[in-house]
């Protein structure tokens, strides 16, 4: 039995209420019994679990960015980058902490983020523009486009965008406090400021107010 408490207590808090929806106490001692027997390297039914419980929370915290450069200037609030340490360098969100995705766990995360309770903003690849919109934005374009980056940096189908995974882990970890960036943005024509490897952020900021279609 002690066993399975120390396994109960290595579990991040959302697993413990997943738990909980079990029928009876028997129900619960033979999951965490399960958990503390399993050799098994990866849980793709618990992720999925978590996943589902994941998105009722996830659905209210998709925001504009206009809401995003709002957040951002609260005192405390972690804006995180999930994709790789070559694609934050050369183009990124102004303050973005990085940390990728395939680098998440108990302790990197604490690195990070400070608790569980802070504010933290998520982006991924998908929410910036590929290409300029045409010849004018190319030739104003003080950073560069994702386009120009090569094949790796390709944008993700929306289904499997990185800040879905991003989220559900972030969740699963015990996060609660988490908003992802609903808005496709211009890094050349957006409210939100960014940086690149080349060009330190000198665009819009945050003092700019926003178009209607960048409120969208």
């Amino acid at each position: 039995m002690k066993r399975i408490l120390n396994a109960c207590l290595m579990l991040p808090m959302h697993a413990i209420v997943l738990l909980g929806l079990c029928h009876s106490q028997d129900d619960i001692r033979a999951k965490l019994e399960e958990l503390a027997n399993s050799e098994r390297a990866c849980d793709s039914e618990s992720f999925i679990e978590f996943a589902k419980a994941a998105e009722v929370y996830r659905k209210d915290r998709r925001i504009t960015a206009y809401q995003f450069v709002q957040m951002a200037k609260e005192q405390g609030t972690i804006v995180l980058d999930a994709r790789g340490k070559e694609a934050h360098q050369l183009l990124r969100i102004k303050g973005s902490k990085s940390l990728p995705y395939t680098s998440f766990s108990a302790e990197n995360l604490k690195k990070i983020i400070p608790t569980t309770k802070t504010k933290v903003l998520i982006y991924c690849r998908n929410n910036i523009l590929t290409a300029p919109k045409d010849k004018t934005g190319a030739e104003k374009s003080r950073h560069p486009y994702p386009i120009a980056f090569g094949s790796d940096l390709d944008l993700k189908i929306r289904s499997f965008g990185l800040n879905i995974p991003t989220f559900i882990t972030l969740y699963g970890y015990g996060y609660d406090n988490v908003w992802e960036l609903d808005s496709v943005v211009d890094p050349n024509d957006s409210v939100i400021e960014f940086e690149s490897a080349s060009i330190p952020a000198t665009g819009a900021t945050t003092e700019n107010v926003p178009t209607a279609s960048q409120r969208k």
